[in-house]
C-alpha cells in the first residue's frame, strides 16, 4: 500500500474528535508560527506584511474550521448537549470576531491560539477521564 492510501485509509478510520483535535493543533501551530512578530508591533505596514507572509492563510483557515464548527453544532440534530452547543456556537462567533479584526492590523493572535489549545486540549480528553470527573478541562 502506498502512502498516500495509507494516509487516505487512516483518515478514514480516524474519529470526527480526534480529526477536529488534529485541526485545532495544526490551526495552532500556523497562527502561533507568526505569533510574536504580529503581537510585537503595532506598525500597521509591519502586521500587514506578516499577514501577507503566511499569518493571513492561518487564520482564515482557523475561522474556516470555526465557521464549519458552527454550522456543525448549529444543526438540531447534533447529538451534543445544548449547552454545549450554544457554548462552541459563542466561541465561534468570538473566533470570527478576532480574526476579523486581525486581517485588518488590530489585535492579536495570541487569545486564538489559547482558544484553540484549550478546545484542543477538551477534545483529548478521554471517556474515561470525563467519567471519573476530573474537573481540569470540560468534558464534551
Amino acid at each position: 500500500m502506498s502512502i498516500h492510501a495509507y494516509k487516505t485509509a487512516l483518515r478514514r478510520l480516524e474519529a470526527p474528535r480526534e480529526l477536529e483535535r488534529r485541526i485545532l493543533a495544526a490551526n495552532s501551530a500556523g497562527l502561533d508560527a507568526h505569533r510574536a512578530a504580529y503581537d510585537a508591533t503595532e506598525d500597521p505596514q509591519a502586521r500587514l506584511e506578516i499577514l501577507a507572509y503566511g499569518l493571513g492563510t492561518a487564520a482564515n483557515e482557523n475561522q474556516a474550521f470555526w465557521r464549519a464548527l458552527r454550522r456543525d453544532v448549529s444543526d438540531e440534530r447534533n447529538a451534543l448537549h445544548p449547552a454545549l452547543r450554544a457554548g462552541l456556537i459563542s466561541l465561534s462567533l468570538w473566533v470570527d470576531a478576532r480574526t476579523t479584526d486581525l486581517l485588518r492590523g488590530r489585535g492579536t493572535v495570541a487569545p486564538l491560539v489559547e482558544v484553540n489549545r484549550i478546545v484542543s486540549a477538551g477534545l483529548g480528553r478521554s471517556e474515561a477521564s470525563c467519567e471519573a470527573g476530573s474537573k481540569d478541562i470540560p468534558c464534551p
